[in-house]
């Protein structure tokens, strides 16, 4: 029987780039870092994966303080289980597709992150998720 081998960043380039409005619903091979996702692109190489960054907030790079916390959380939440991203846009600096993306009980991860700390809103989008600026009464708005 085969052994599962990890996929790391240097082992993986860009797939294909879906353009905006393009809805994705697959199981997340991997969690990236804080605030991106890993994808079976549908080449059937495992070297050409698609990576999503989540859309409307920033989460500390892997390497940054509180960036571990973050990729573990996000792991957690998503990683091995159906994830449902909408593309908005391409992110040009790094040449990748930005998505709302939810797991499948559609709760948003992008406010999952934020509201427990793991992220900040970059968006107004994900700023009721932000309990820093005005802590929310009531449960976690996702």
């Amino acid at each position: 029987m085969a052994t599962a081998v990890p996929i790391t960043a240097s082992d993986v380039r860009g797939g294909p780039i879906p353009p905006p409005r393009t809805e994705i619903n697959q199981v997340v091979l991997q969690v990236y870092d804080g605030d991106g996702l890993w994808f079976e692109d549908g080449d059937g190489n495992p070297k050409t994966l698609l990576q999503v960054r989540l859309y409307g907030i920033n989460a500390p790079e892997y390497n940054a303080p509180g960036g571990s916390d973050a990729k573990q959380f996000l792991r957690r939440l998503i990683q091995g289980q159906v994830a449902r991203c909408v593309i908005v846009e391409i992110d040009g600096r790094h040449n990748r597709p930005v998505g709302v993306c939810f797991d499948g009980r559609g709760k948003d991860l992008a406010c999952a992150l934020v509201w427990y700390g793991h992220a900040h809103a970059t968006n107004a989008k994900y700023y009721p998720c932000d309990r820093s600026r005005l802590p929310p009464p009531g449960p976690p708005p996702f």
